[in-house]
């Protein structure tokens, strides 16, 4: 069903996704507290040209 093979190859994977999404889930936690300073336009520039 998931691409594994094994009970407990779908265990481990089903753990290792439960804690993917609480990482991402803890960034929730940074949004509006983190201070950036930079210069987006410089950054969104084709280092190329």
């Amino acid at each position: 069903m998931f691409g594994v093979e094994t009970y407990s190859a779908t265990v481990n994977l089903a753990l290792k996704e439960a804690l993917r999404m609480r990482r991402i889930q803890g960034l929730a936690d940074y949004v509006g507290k983190v201070e950036w300073h930079g210069d987006l336009s410089e950054m969104r520039r084709d280092s190329s040209q």
